[in-house]
């Protein structure tokens, strides 16, 4: 092949390859789309945090020291549901955390979850995809910011991982789940259930929402009562699966159950939970009971939460009690103030650096809802 040869095959692709990318990206025909099918929403948050202590974010001489006080771009979250048909709907949601700057720090952008959910009944819907794994009261709202009135969900149970405990069950599940309602007591309160498979937990360095790295697969589900106004919710949740540790440790039984409740009688209402979970011969328990009063726009709320990490250790507990107000500045814009009071036992395996001693927390956020 000639060099003239050579330079007019390479420009006919090039020229090709550039038509077929236009065709590709060229607005579709308006009748393909309808955007009142498209649904998208989200939230976003600024958060602030200060403690007494040389309390550290991660262990070692270069990270973080809490005692600064320090801004932080929690989330910036974007949910989008496309309803296909009536009966088939694609549902996502992105986060972009911490600011994101690539390769430092926590700063990252996560899939939340990703999944088709098909609707056969109200008592029999499915899914199939990345979802946020149903259990307790707050796995699925851990990031939904203006969706409850604290700073952060409790601390002891949905990042245990952070007080000397192991992360009582995954956050996220890949695989396919079927759920639904059914009106119960001559249909004036509802009963809603979730059931799900996926592969579970793998090492860090498989991604979970692509491989797994062991021959069990993870099942749970949470049952759940609602009372007609809503002023009482009760229900249940578990999960069991082989956590793959390290490939030596490639099974590890993770185990994990909750219960948990909330009710509400005129402006006042009070939840709380009490967790278990076990990994291999790893046993932790955790429990938090959550009071609030509702005064126009400001709800003044207290929280007392506990974990044992390990129930063969004693005095390894660690406690945090916390007082604060939210305040609903704006219909979608939220104010948030509270003082966390840490309570470690010594012979908690979480590291801090120079004092060992108790210390005070305060955190603040301001939230929206979009």
């Amino acid at each position: 092949m000639t060099l003239y040869e050579l330079v007019t095959t390479v420009r006919f692709w090039v020229i090709a390859v550039m038509a077929a990318l236009s065709a590709m990206v060229s607005p579709a025909p308006a009748e393909a789309i309808d955007l009142d099918q498209l649904h998208v929403y989200g939230y976003i948050d600024l958060e602030y945090k200060q403690t007494t202590s040389d309390k550290y974010d991660r262990s070692g001489p270069d990270d973080a020291n809490m005692k600064n006080g320090s801004f932080d771009q929690r989330h910036f979250n974007i949910l989008a549901d496309f309803e296909i048909v009536p009966a088939l709907i694609v549902k996502s949601h992105v986060e972009f955390e911490h600011g994101i700057n690539p390769g430092v720090g926590d700063a990252s952008v996560v899939l939340e979850y990703g999944f088709v959910e098909y609707v056969a009944r109200e008592w029999l819907k499915a899914r199939g995809g990345k979802m946020i794994t149903p259990y307790g009261q707050y796995n699925e709202i851990h990031d939904a910011t203006p969706a409850y009135l604290t700073v952060t969900p409790p601390d002891t149970i949905y990042r245990s991982e952070d007080y000397g405990g192991f992360t009582f069950m995954p956050k996220w599940i890949t695989g396919a789940a079927a759920f639904g309602n059914v009106p119960v007591f001559q249909h004036h309160h509802d009963i809603d259930y979730i059931v799900y498979i996926g592969n579970g937990e793998s090492r860090s360095t498989i991604n979970e929402s692509e491989h797994d790295d062991n021959e069990s697969k993870a099942l749970g589900g949470r049952v759940q009562f609602t009372a007609h106004d809503e002023s009482f919710q009760a229900g249940v949740s578990a999960y069991y699966g082989d956590r793959a540790i390290s490939r030596a440790r490639m099974a590890e039984r993770h185990f994990a159950a909750t219960a948990h409740a909330n009710a509400a009688y005129g402006d006042f209402s009070a939840r709380g939970e009490a967790a278990y979970s076990e990994l291999g011969q790893w046993r932790e328990t955790a429990w938090y009971l959550e009071l609030s009063w509702r005064i126009g726009r400001f709800t003044p709320y207290a929280r007392y939460e506990t974990l044992d990490p390990d129930t063969d250790v004693s005095g390894d507990d660690w406690t945090i009690m916390l007082a604060g107000v939210n305040v609903r500045a704006l219909d979608m814009l939220f104010l948030k103030f509270e003082w966390n009071q840490h309570d470690r036992g010594p012979a908690n395996s979480d590291i801090i650096t120079g004092e060992k001693d108790d210390y005070g927390e305060f955190r603040a956020a301001l939230a929206v809802l979009f």
